[in-house]
């Protein structure tokens, strides 16, 4: 459901194109879009350019193995994944911020690698993996939360259609994470049941201090959780 909110579909007589934007697909919907279709492509798109992508062939050599992927570099683009400290790229497999060299930019983009707002990984096939956003992490008293982790380990539970984290202030621990959910019709999970759910999935240190039940998530115009939003509303369950 999260996905097909971000997603806008074209239909002309010749073909049928699916344009999902601020979300990656779930592998589950992929590989049914890979058996139903008649030709198959996605890209992934960085600065209004798209940077890597999924063909017909690469589908036909690596099927479902590399199904998560946002496919390997476009012709004449640059992709690597670098530590945000140190500026260095990071080896196969290590997540890290994905910077892009782009053949073409728009508007004033400067020449060289761009750095973008995802973590991410290249695996030695050189395959792209798009890990999360940058700004999904906080830190809880020195421990790094993963805000993407809470949101998935929620969206296992049957009864949670949507969910979205994130970081509140905390005057002694910094940041303490928080989310809201959207259960799925005619379910009827508590807070107080979902925040077990997650302690028995999560590291104490990652357990959200407030998991709220609400009608809506509220998004951004582009169908994102609008994540400052979110944040003043849950603020007021912290205070």
């Amino acid at each position: 459901q999260q996905m097909l909110n971000s997603a806008l579909l074209y239909v002309t007589e010749n073909e049928t194109t699916l344009v999902n934007g601020g979300l990656n697909m779930p592998a589950v919907f992929k590989i049914n879009l890979q058996t139903e279709l008649a030709t198959y492509q996605e890209k992934h798109t960085e600065f209004l350019n798209s940077v890597s992508g999924w063909t017909q062939e690469l589908w036909s050599t690596f099927g479902v193995a590399k199904i998560g992927s946002v496919g390997r570099a476009l012709l004449g683009v640059g992709l690597r994944v670098i530590d945000p400290a140190s500026g260095s790229e990071l080896p196969a497999g290590d997540v890290g911020i994905l910077e892009v060299d782009p053949p073409q930019r728009a508007g004033n983009l400067p020449l060289g690698w761009l750095r973008t707002a995802d973590r991410a990984r290249i695996d030695e096939d050189g395959f792209l993996w798009i890990v999360g956003r940058a700004d999904d992490v906080i830190v809880r008293g020195g421990f790094k939360v993963d805000l993407a982790a809470i949101e998935s380990a929620l969206g296992s539970h049957p009864d949670v259609e949507q969910a979205a984290a994130v970081g509140l202030p905390d005057e002694r621990l910094g940041q303490v994470p928080a989310a809201m959910v959207v259960l799925a019709a005619d379910r009827s999970a508590t807070e107080r049941t979902l925040i077990d759910w997650l302690r028995d999935r999560l590291p104490p240190y990652a357990a959200p201090i407030v998991v709220r039940v609400v009608e809506a998530i509220p998004q951004t115009p582009t169908f994102k959780p609008h994540r400052a939003e979110i944040a003043r509303q849950l603020s007021n369950d912290h205070e």
